[in-house]
């Protein structure tokens, strides 16, 4: 379907955007508050994260330059479902929320850009809920690690929300967390976890 910015200028839209910026950790969209626009990032990272009152942390799901993220509440008209934050300095273009909707009645070409990246995610998470039913509590945990890591292989973990995400026990995350440190794996401690052999987890994984 092509990059949106890339589309968005080719028809003379993006020009009559306004812009954003929003600072690395700052909320780009609040949970619970009406949505002011849709958000289209062309530079940095914005992520969907759990927090806690003692700094821990899960990211859920990230957002890349090109990527847009607020549409789907403009479309259904309710309030944000999830904050996004700013994981790094954050610019970009906003769709105000007031020209979200005649935008899309007057381009058509937005209408089946937004249906195809629908459609897409949905058709992506067949597999993925099919295959998961089968993951053991282990698997689960270890692939969690994985997506949540960051660069130097560190997750801040409140163990549990990792229960609540993956809908297991809290004795189920702490016997796989032993598990895998007794493998050699990670380092788990109270609210961190090192990875330390990243590929030896994603072996772990069964293929999709």
């Amino acid at each position: 379907m092509g990059d949106l910015l890339t589309r968005l200028e080719r028809h003379g839209l993006l020009s009559q955007l306004p812009s954003f910026h929003t600072p690395a950790d700052r909320a780009i969209l609040l949970a619970g508050e009406p949505p002011d626009g849709a958000y289209l990032l062309e530079s940095g990272q914005a992520v969907v994260r759990t927090l806690d009152s003692r700094g821990g942390s899960t990211i859920l799901h990230r957002y890349l330059p090109g990527e847009l993220f607020g549409e789907l509440e403009l479309i259904c008209g309710q309030n944000v479902a999830t904050t996004v934050y700013a994981a790094t300095d954050c610019r970009g273009y906003r769709i105000p929320a007031a020209d979200f909707l005649p935008l899309l009645a007057r381009e058509n070409w937005l209408c089946m850009y937004l249906l195809h990246k629908l459609a897409a995610l949905q058709l992506e998470e067949v597999p993925r809920v099919d295959a998961r039913r089968s993951f053991t509590v282990r698997q689960k945990v270890a692939q969690l690690l994985l997506d949540s890591a960051d660069a130097g292989g560190t997750v801040v973990l409140d163990k549990q929300e990792t229960a609540d995400i993956l809908r297991i026990t809290l004795r189920s995350v702490h016997r796989a967390l032993r598990q895998l440190q007794d493998e050699g794996l990670i380092r788990a401690s109270a609210h961190r976890v090192q990875l330390l052999d990243e590929q030896a987890l994603r072996r772990l994984l069964p293929s999709v």
